[in-house]
C-alpha cells in the first residue's frame, strides 16, 4: 500500500516539459525519463500540470494530468538554426506567461524544469520568482568546455571557438551556460543523472545540499520482452 502522505495529501507539480520538434530531434534520455517517472507519481495520485509544445508527447487522457500545449510560432525548416532558436525563445517566453496564469489560479506545491535547457529552465525560474514555489531542476548535462571553474566568460567563449563553434554559436553557448549555471545555483534542489554531473555542478558552486543523485534506469521488462 501508498504510504498515507499519497493518501492524504492532493500534492500538484507544475512541468515545463520543452522538447524539440521530432523534425529537429529523436526522442532523447530526458523526455524519456520524465514520461517514466510522470506515470509513477500519476500513480500514487500526484497531480501533474504540464506546459508542454506541439505535438505533445503527454498523453490528454491520463487521470490527474492536466496538459497546457503552446504551439510554436516558428516552425524549424532545416534552413537556419537562427529561425529555430527565435521560435525556442519565444517558446520560452508564452510558457512564462501560462505558467504564472497557472500559479495564480492554481494552489500547486513545486515548480519543476524537467531538463536543465533554456525553454524549460526559464519559464520555471519565472514562475519560481513571482509566486515563492520551491522549484527543482533535473540537471542531465552541463554543456561546459573545461573541467575548471576558474575560467572567465570569455576564455569558455574562446574554448567554444578552439572546438570550431562559430562565433555566434560561441556566443550563444557561452551565454546559455552563464543563465543556466545562474538559474541552478538559485534552484532549491536539483536532480543530477549522475555523479559525474553531480561533481560538475559542484565545480560550478552549485550548493552541495542542494544536489542529489538519482541515476536513469532501466525497464527490464521492456528489454526481455523482445525475442531473438
Amino acid at each position: 500500500s501508498e504510504p498515507s502522505f499519497f493518501e492524504e495529501t492532493t500534492m500538484q507539480l507544475l512541468c515545463i516539459f520543452f522538447h524539440p520538434q521530432p523534425s529537429i530531434t529523436a526522442l532523447g534520455g530526458a523526455e524519456k525519463r520524465f514520461l517514466e517517472t510522470s506515470k509513477i507519481w500519476l500513480k500514487r495520485g500526484i497531480k501533474i500540470i504540464a506546459i508542454e509544445p506541439r505535438p505533445c508527447l503527454l498523453s490528454e487522457t491520463t487521470v490527474n494530468l492536466e496538459v497546457h500545449k503552446l504551439s510554436s510560432l516558428i516552425r524549424h525548416t532545416g534552413k537556419s538554426w537562427l529561425i529555430t532558436y527565435v521560435g525556442w525563445i519565444l517558446w520560452t517566453l508564452m510558457a512564462c506567461f501560462k505558467g504564472a496564469s497557472i500559479a495564480k489560479a492554481q494552489k500547486l506545491n513545486i515548480v519543476l524544469a524537467t531538463n536543465n535547457t533554456l525553454p524549460n529552465l526559464v519559464p520555471a525560474y519565472f514562475i519560481h520568482t513571482i509566486s515563492n514555489l520551491p522549484l527543482c531542476v533535473v540537471v542531465h548535462h552541463i554543456d561546459i568546455p573545461s573541467s575548471s571553474n576558474d575560467e572567465s566568460l570569455l576564455e569558455i567563449y574562446r574554448m567554444y571557438r578552439k572546438i570550431e563553434y562559430d562565433k555566434l554559436t560561441s556566443l550563444i553557448k557561452t551565454l546559455a551556460l552563464l543563465i543556466t549555471l545562474f538559474i541552478i545555483r538559485r534552484s532549491n534542489t536539483c536532480i543530477a543523472v549522475s555523479n559525474s554531473t553531480a561533481k560538475t555542478l559542484l565545480r560550478n558552486k552549485v550548493p552541495k545540499n542542494k544536489v542529489h543523485v538519482s541515476g536513469n534506469g532501466v525497464n527490464i521488462g521492456y528489454i526481455e520482452s523482445f525475442k531473438f
